[in-house]
């Protein structure tokens, strides 16, 4: 930042009349700004442009690089102990990480050193081999976590059980299972107070009475991020928040039958009473949930 803040700042205070000379200059005759002075300023006058812009790929290459020496230090002391049993998919995700950044950076930094070599800018407007690598890395940074859903979800997976992990036997010595027990810990408070929140909005404000409601309006309501929500119906009730919503549904129209409503109402209109929005939707929902039609329901309280 201070290397780019440097070699812009007498550009940043120039006139804008200035700044429309430099960009009219560069369009006309497809230039570099580093063979552009008009006598007036120099854009990068102080700090070369060679060092300003191979700053950037200098400073990625040693974040990767140290990203590297922490997780090789990882696997080397064999600290797996301290990563919950279905966690492991997060080293693979972040060698794969580390070798698309590598690829990428590496690529836009050869890119640099030849551009100011041959001082040509041609060399960025042509499809070349540097390129091509670039491009890859760039590609498999963006397309990497889709296939790993857990990254995109910023939530742990469950373990399948804090006693199991507790009693597991390791060939190595293990770390203190205090960290394992409090990742676990926090990990369950968590997934226990999105539930409580989600079962304490639906039974006090009944928002499953609206027609429309969505994941995203039940996330405004408990004020939980919309995938912290979806992580929880996937991974911890095990299913959709449509038959999460369907079931307070049916539990109210059960209660609406068993006031005494179903004399005076239809059981469509009992099923709008309750958010459904068509008769068959009610109808196939509540079969669904308790294993015969609202009719028979209805028919088994009477005496």
């Amino acid at each position: 930042m201070l290397f780019f803040l440097a070699g812009a700042f007498p550009y940043i205070i120039s006139p804008w009349s200035f700044k429309l000379e430099v960009a009219q200059k560069i369009i006309e005759k497809d230039i570099m700004l580093t063979t552009y002075n008009s006598g007036l300023v120099s854009m990068y006058k102080y700090v070369p442009l060679p060092v300003v812009f191979l700053s950037r790929p200098v400073l990625v290459m040693g974040y990767l690089l140290w990203s590297a020496g922490l997780l090789l230090r990882f696997k080397i002391y064999r600290r797996e102990s301290m990563v919950l049993q279905q966690q492991h998919f997060m080293q693979k995700w972040l060698w794969i990480l580390l070798i698309f950044l590598f690829i990428l950076v590496l690529s836009h930094a050869l890119q640099l050193v030849v551009t100011f070599k041959v001082m040509n800018t041609a060399v960025f407007k042509t499809l070349n081999l540097l390129q091509v690598f670039a491009g890859t890395g760039l590609a498999g940074l963006l397309i990497s976590p889709f296939f790993f859903p857990g990254i995109l979800y910023g939530l742990t997976r469950l373990p399948e059980s804090l006693e199991n992990k507790k009693n597991t036997r390791v060939a190595f010595e293990p770390l203190p299972a205090e960290s394992v027990i409090i990742s676990s810990k926090f990990e369950s408070d968590y997934l226990d107070l999105i539930g409580k929140l989600t079962d304490q909005c639906m039974n006090e404000y009944q928002p499953y009475l609206q027609q429309d409601l969505n994941l995203a309006q039940l996330s405004l309501l408990v004020n939980i991020p919309v995938h912290h929500l979806a992580y929880y119906f996937r991974e911890v009730k095990q299913m959709s928040f449509t038959d999460f919503r369907n079931g307070w549904r049916i539990e109210h129209a059960k209660n609406l039958i068993l006031e005494g409503k179903s004399k005076n109402l239809t059981l469509e209109a009992i099923g709008l009473l309750a958010g459904f929005t068509t008769r068959n939707t009610f109808l196939t929902t509540f079969k669904k949930v308790e294993g015969i039609t609202p009719k028979e329901f209805v028919n088994k309280l009477r005496p």
